[in-house]
């Protein structure tokens, strides 16, 4: 065959003309049977990359630059809530109008920045809300442009339960269902720190409980715990919704009250409290009278920190405590060549 290539057309013989003839043929054959053979791997390869994707409990699908569905697997469809064989063509936009704009500013973004990029995005409400995490990843042509962009989203709604009940049980006090000592601590300083910048003032009322300890002594543990849950309600249905009512340990219980400098209205609030708590508990016979002592710390007037307001109504607190309990006291923090500090002032008595 190279000999016959070699030669000229005219030292060419017609037998040898017919040979080049069918081993040209032979070639083209040979190469249309490569190419066919290439389609058809590639057209196989494609089917089982679209069927392992239509099988996949996660929601998987390719858009193009303008936001439209090109594929989507049966887990977009049931989320989306429509047929698999009617979503290509159609905008995302259109189906989740809710994320409109998100949706046209990531995929924006993907496009500009050709990098993937991740988020979280919650369905429905209620009982029926879900979470699910997502990847959004470029899909190059072969100029290096953006041509489409491959999404996947993955249910992640009861790792983000487990994750929010494990940060309820470090924040929450398992009896009461009150913020603990760390989430108060957390609010108090939140709190402060805002009423630094914006002159709001609040609150902080130091309780505890009065005559406690007989009852844990007398009853025991499980009755002293019923009260400390009824105490704990009968000071939430006392205060407002925007205020923090929190257990920090055994009887002891704090309020910050948001929003408050009127001292009659602080007054108001915290009688209310010392009322409810001195009504008596529903825990059976030869239950001994329980009530509350409280004190009183007003920011900036008595404390410009947290260390200092906590302080402040704690020796309030006790200060209600020794003169006969079941009563209010107020921390009055004054000029040291005036008056003693730490002092605490009776604000009532019950």
């Amino acid at each position: 065959m190279v000999e016959l290539w070699t030669k000229g057309a005219d030292e060419l013989t017609p037998s040898g003309v017919d040979e080049l003839v069918l081993f040209d043929r032979a070639i083209d054959q040979a190469l249309l049977g490569s190419i066919e053979s290439f389609t058809k791997e590639k057209d196989r390869q494609e089917r089982s990359f679209v069927s392992m994707l239509s099988g996949s409990p996660d929601p998987t699908y390719l858009v193009d630059v303008n936001g439209r569905i090109v594929f989507a697997n049966i887990a977009t469809a049931t989320l989306l809530g429509v047929p698999a064989n009617r979503l290509p063509g159609i905008a995302v936009a259109d189906l989740w109008p809710e994320h409109d704009n998100d949706l046209r500013s990531q995929f924006e973004t993907v496009i500009e920045t050709k990098k993937s990029l991740r988020g979280e995005v919650t369905v429905g409400a209620g009982s029926e809300k879900r979470w699910y995490e997502y990847v959004y990843s470029p899909v190059m042509d072969a100029s290096g442009s953006v041509e489409a962009i491959a999404g996947v989203a993955r249910d992640v709604t009861e790792r983000r339960n487990s994750e929010a009940e494990i940060w309820h049980h470090a924040n929450y006090d398992l009896l009461t269902d009150l913020p603990n000592r760390r989430l108060f601590r957390d609010r108090l300083d939140q709190q402060t720190r805002h009423s630094e910048r914006t002159g709001a003032p609040f609150a902080l009322l130091f309780i505890d409980l009065d005559n406690f300890k007989e009852v844990n002594d007398l009853l025991g543990h499980e009755v002293g715990d019923q009260l400390l849950k009824q105490a704990a309600e009968r000071m939430l249905g006392s205060v407002r919704d925007e205020d923090t009512v929190a257990r920090l340990s055994g009887d002891e219980f704090t309020v910050i009250l948001l929003d408050i400098a009127d001292i009659a209205q602080i007054e108001l609030l915290a009688q209310g409290i010392i009322s409810e708590l001195a009504k008596p508990f529903d825990l059976g016979d030869g239950t001994p009278q329980v009530s509350g002592s409280i004190g009183i710390a007003r920011y900036p007037q008595d404390g410009g920190t947290p260390d200092q307001l906590l302080m402040h109504a704690d020796q309030a607190m006790y200060r209600a405590k020794k003169n006969g309990r079941n009563q209010v006291y107020c921390f009055a923090q004054t000029q040291p060549d005036q008056q003693k500090p730490n002092l605490a002032e009776p604000m009532t008595s019950a």
